[in-house]
């Protein structure tokens, strides 16, 4: 994983391949930037549940300000932060060990430009628990963008509607029921991506072993509709977790927000950008 663009621009980032850890996607990362432009210049950067900290971390190479870092577990964040060269300014960075729901209760209002949220997919009460207290302490600025990173199927706000533009990533066309359980031997690219889906908690991932030899384990079959990677081979395949138990229900999360905001959310969505099973979903305040 590397820093795509500014002042650290290809410097390498760590991170663990075999623990439960989804870094935020390259491209989603790029989408990001490439959304905010220059407003990433001298702004006050949040990056919540920061993980590997390469969201913020690119923030900073792209000249934001000050950067806050919050995650429950900080040693990794601390480790990439210490191999970057130049060394950051310490006035620049801080970071804060602590759960996101008590981080963000002591915020003051107008306290950060560009907030960025990509919790664990799985734990969606974290996403409501986010929306509330942001809302509640007015802690984005007033010409301020939340970003929220999320699987397509579980949007941050009830009734979301997705809006895109011209220069948007649309998501993939769905293939047929004939065209769904076709076979192929993968590329080497198509392989990166079924490790990324792997990275994501969903299906399985092709050994080293099989990109070298391209050997029949390295055939694998994706399911458009639930975004799934699965082994072909003559051993039997591992039992698929059904879609209903990838994630949990998210009605009454949904129905928390509408309780505390009848009269709608105080931030409105601008834009929802596609990419495969991520969307990205971009909300700001109502502008006059």
């Amino acid at each position: 994983m590397r820093i795509i663009s500014g002042i650290y621009r290809g410097q390498k980032l760590k991170f663990p391949k075999r623990e439960i850890l989804r870094p935020t996607q390259e491209k989603v990362r790029a989408g990001v930037f490439n959304i905010l432009h220059d407003q990433i210049k001298g702004c006050r950067f949040l990056d919540l549940c920061s993980g590997t900290g390469s969201v913020g971390i690119e923030a900073l190479s792209r000249g934001a300000d000050h950067v806050h870092f919050v995650d429950i577990q900080t040693s990794l964040l601390e480790d990439n932060l210490k191999h970057l060269k130049p060394a950051p300014n310490p006035a620049n960075i801080q970071i804060s060990q602590l759960p996101m729901g008590r981080f963000l209760s002591m915020l003051r209002p107008h306290s950060f430009d560009v907030i960025f949220c990509d919790p664990p997919w799985k734990e969606l009460d974290r996403y409501t628990e986010a929306m509330l207290l942001i809302a509640k302490t007015g802690c984005l600025s007033p010409s301020g963008v939340l970003f929220i990173v999320h699987h397509r199927d579980y949007p941050p706000l009830p009734n979301e509607k997705q809006h895109r533009t011209r220069d948007s990533p649309q998501p993939p066309t769905p293939k047929s029921p004939r065209q769904k359980s076709h076979k192929h031997r993968l590329t080497g690219r198509e392989l990166d991506e079924a490790e990324h889906m792997i990275m994501s908690g969903f299906g399985e991932k092709p050994t080293a072993k099989d990109k070298k030899n391209g050997n029949q384990n390295s055939v694998l079959q994706f399911d458009a509709t639930d975004g799934q990677w699965s082994q072909v081979s003559k051993k039997a395949s591992r039992k698929q977790t059904p879609d209903n138990e990838i994630m949990p229900n998210i009605d009454h999360l949904h129905s928390r927000i509408q309780s505390a905001y009848p009269d709608g959310f105080p931030l409105v969505v601008s834009q929802v950008y596609g990419y495969s099973d991520t969307h990205l979903t971009r909300m700001e305040y109502p502008q006059p």
